[in-house]
């Protein structure tokens, strides 16, 4: 029932009611004012008008709460929710009835009753969501909305505008509900609907906790999903012409698990193909009226000249081969064909990749095609980029009557407190005024969570503060003042003392992610979202930066008054523990790639220097393992801010200055290989061997001697690899590569030992520098064992060979994957080097690479 009206409700335009904007105004009212220390609503307790009507006086119940007797659950339990609160506040217990009292008491109905349906209070132009709170006289409130949903926001309004309540995060410390003996509401009509009529997000951030922020966890499915609607095991054989043309032969895909391929939209019959199979997945799935027509997460469209007519070779904005006149007219007739026989049904759709623009000859996309425009919109920090998201919105705005964002929300796996709240409201507004109805975010990699554990407590929550709570408020209202949210939520967290020191932290940790980035080697203004596994950010993170925040926060903790609020600040420098041990480590790591040592007194220096960078890096990883085994709530796959674990970088990048063996960085490197830190004389004995000749690789042809010899090249990767006797950092020669490089080499492993990947790198030609050492690791039937490769980022300095070095430990990766539940044994490790983005001219050269046990 919900779903039917709520489809209704979505024909073209989507116009709000003008009492929705006053909903912003009220909101804003109900934050600006404190009592009891709490910013409350600013008609709770003494600050009420003369004509207000009173519910709880002095801690003694006036007022009891009906439901009709036919109530939904989701109804009930919405009423119960008020009576907890208003408890929790008062003291007073207000009753649950199914039947007018007779005793005069006021009546606060919840959803439609007999008393509420004899009134006309015009619900249904609300939509699904809206809801209005209104009183027809000085002893009835009613609390309803068009449908159950509508009516459950509508008891979260009136616990946060007359009681005070927030939720400010998930578990137990988030809940606040300020005490207060008398509850009177003015008789001031409210009517409100969402600005945002889908929203949800992926990963756990708390179901129930952002259900009472007005999440509505509703999006139109846009999920990847074409190798889905054509599986190769069903269409291979009979409709092999189903599967594209790729560099002029017809690619089968092999397994229905293979999604590195588009359709060919312009194939015989698959239209009629495609609308036969959704309409069959209607007719199964009776309560089902959305289907994703979301393309495969691959940039593999077919090129067969009638999916390329009218298209050729043309580009879109993001440099991809511009498919969405070939997939938007073939997704129009599918649907229309679907419409048909299900008229109330919707569709979902990316512009991704090869679709990021509009189609050129396809004017109007079918209404019932919700497209959503991916982008990474803290990008939007950038003039420029902002004013290409605004026309590329505008744009979509013309020819798709339908529109949603799809958006990259990350903390997790950031090292930071990634915040943009200003930014994020001056987004959500401009998208709520140019047609965008729709917001679906990736807000975090997880393996798995606890989907039952709402009240429990997870640093990974707390670290980013508001920024969820935001998100929901904006979602539900953009133009409420985000300065009023953000002070009422720092103060409710942890207390009036506290509250500037927590607005400070998150303040500069803002300013970083929104002005300070765009001066990052990390800041990529081109593509759609940044690079998550890239830790360049560090670059201009400094010490200042960690020590202040520091103080911030044990202030605040210091500060707080009460348990719950002690608790979550004790969460927030949890959280902050972990980022500063990450800060530390990382920029070390980056310090001594992109500076490498000038003189060996420099070299020396760096040294001494070691053995603080590895406690830092101990500290962190021991907090990672902490939270990684004993966080209630989540579990970060294995790969996702591994970082350093991958040795001691620092020390390596002192090889060239330990050559001489009687030199003073030499005899230092002697003494690391004596250390009780098995880290330190791990790495030390192993440059050691190999410096003196002793340890060679277990891989082929480090020196390149003999050209490609072991070494593959990659497919995404220049292909010209020339020998260039010119250049060496060991010897004579070195690979050369024309733009860049993308070469690989595998070998076999055992589970019980560790390796390390080293080799030297050199840019010329180019003040672009950056790359990858990826580590794949297999098992005996080629497949990964980690969830991803183990991306190393690489900083080079051009014009100076580089070392690159990265440390797998087998049986702390064995401890770390049995734990999921996950681990296979290994058999081959495949290190895959890829340096790209040079300038116009540029080189880069690689020599001495392999792998080492």
């Amino acid at each position: 029932m919900r779903r039917r009206h709520f489809l209704k409700t979505l024909g073209g335009s989507f116009t709000l009611l003008k009492s929705a904007g006053a909903g912003a105004t009220e909101m804003t009212k109900a934050l600006e004012l404190t009592r009891d220390g709490h910013s409350t609503s600013s008609i709770a307790g003494n600050a009420v008008s003369a004509d207000g009507i009173t519910i709880v006086e002095h801690g003694k119940p006036l007022a009891v709460i009906t439901i009709s007797s036919g109530a939904s659950k989701t109804v009930a339990g919405a009423a119960q929710l008020l009576s907890a609160c208003i408890e929790k506040s008062t003291n007073a217990k207000l009753s649950m009835e199914t039947a007018l009292p007779a005793d005069g008491r006021v009546v606060i109905h919840v959803g439609e009753d007999d008393y509420t349906r004899q009134l006309d209070l015009d619900l249904k132009s609300l939509g699904a969501d809206g809801f209005a709170i209104t009183f027809p006289d000085n002893k009835n409130i009613v609390i309803a909305g068009a449908e159950d949903w509508g009516t459950e926001f509508g008891i979260y309004e009136f616990l946060e505008r007359y009681v005070g309540v927030r939720w400010l995060m998930p578990g137990p410390y988030g809940e606040d509900i300020p005490h207060s003996p008398t509850i009177a509401v003015p008789r001031e009509e409210i009517r409100q609907e969402p600005a945002y009529k889908w929203r949800d997000v992926s990963g756990d951030i708390g179901a129930k906790w952002s259900r009472r922020n007005r999440n509505n966890s509703e999006m139109i499915p846009c999920y990847h999903n074409l190798n889905r609607l054509f599986p190769p095991s069903k269409y291979a054989k009979s409709h092999p012409e189903f599967y594209p043309i790729l560099d002029g032969k017809r690619y089968i895909p092999s397994t229905d698990a293979d999604t590195n391929w588009q359709p060919c939209f312009s194939a015989d019959g698959i239209v009629e193909e495609a609308s036969k199979n959704i309409q069959e997945y209607f007719r199964t799935h009776p309560g089902k009226h959305y289907f994703s027509l979301g393309m495969n997460d691959s940039t593999r469209f077919c090129e067969c000249d009638r999916c390329g007519l009218g298209e050729g070779p043309k580009r879109n904005f993001l440099g991809f081969r511009n498919s969405s006149d070939s997939y938007f007219e073939w997704a129009n007739k599918v649907v229309e064909s679907v419409l048909k026989e299900y008229p109330d049904t919707w569709f979902g759709t990316l512009a991704y990749g090869g679709l990021s623009q509009p189609p050129d000859n396809i004017k109007k996309i079918n209404p019932h095609i919700v497209v959503y425009m991916t982008d990474d919109r803290m990008r939007w920090c950038n003039p420029e980029v902002e004013a290409e998201g605004h026309r590329i919105t505008e744009w979509w705005n013309s020819t798709a009557s339908s529109l949603g964002w799809y958006d990259w929300l990350w903390g997790y796996p950031y090292m930071l407190p990634k915040v943009w709240f200003h930014l994020m409201a001056r987004v959500l507004e401009y998208g709520s005024k140019n047609g965008v109805r729709g917001f679906f975010a990736e807000t975090n990699f997880y393996i798995d969570y606890d989907r039952q554990a709402e009240d429990k407590v997870s640093p990974f929550r707390w670290g980013e503060g508001p920024k969820f709570y935001v998100l929901w408020k904006l979602l539900w209202d953009p133009s409420i003042n985000i300065d009023h949210v953000l002070d009422d939520w720092y103060e409710r967290t942890v207390g009036k003392a506290a509250a500037p020191e927590l607005k400070a932290y998150f303040s500069h940790w803002e300013q970083f992610w929104t002005e300070r980035i765009l001066q990052s080697s990390f800041w990529q203004p081109k593509g759609y979202m940044l690079n998550f596994r890239n830790y360049d950010y560090f670059d201009i993170v400094t010490k200042e930066d960690m020590a202040q925040s520091r103080q911030w926060l044990e202030s605040v903790v210091a500060k707080a008054q009460t348990t719950e609020q002690k608790g979550g600040a004790k969460q927030i420098l949890k959280a902050f523990d972990y980022y500063e041990a990450c800060a530390l480590t990382f920029m070390e790591v980056i310090k001594a790639a992109k500076s490498l040592p000038t003189s060996e007194r420099d070299a020396l220096q760096r040294a001494n220097s070691v053995e603080s960078y590895l406690s830092n890096k101990q500290r962190r990883e021991d907090l990672l393992d902490e939270l990684f085994f004993h966080d209630p709530v989540i579990k970060p796959p294995v790969w996702v801010n591994e970082g350093d674990r991958w040795g001691c970088y620092p020390l390596w990048c002192l090889y060239d200055w330990a050559k001489n063996r009687n030199g003073r960085v030499r005899g230092r490197l002697n003494q690391f290989s004596l250390s009780e830190d098995r880290v330190l004389s791990d790495v030390a004995q192993l440059m050691c061997g190999i410096l003196d000749g002793k340890i060679q690789p277990i891989t082929r042809n480090p020196d390149f001697s003999k050209s490609l010899d072991g070494w593959d090249l990659e497919s995404k990767g220049p292909t010209a690899m020339t020998w260039d006797k010119r250049e060496g950092h060991d010897g004579a020669g070195a690979l050369c590569g024309e733009m860049g490089c993308a070469i690989s080499q595998d070998a076999t492993v055992s589970s019980n030992n560790k390796y390390t990947c080293l080799g030297f790198v050199k840019v010329t030609g180019s003040q672009s520098k950056g790359g990858y050492l990826d580590v794949a690791i297999l098992d005996v039937n080629g497949k990964a064992i980690d969830q991803h490769y183990r991306r190393k980022t690489l900083f080079i300095e051009p014009g100076v060979w580089t070392p690159i070095a990265t440390t797998i430990d087998f049986p702390a990766l064995k401890r770390w994957n049995s734990s999921l539940g996950l681990w296979k044994e290994p058999t081959t490790m495949r290190l895959q080097l890829s340096v790209s983005g040079l300038d116009p001219g540029g080189k880069v050269y690689v020599d001495d690479c392999g792998i080492y046990m």
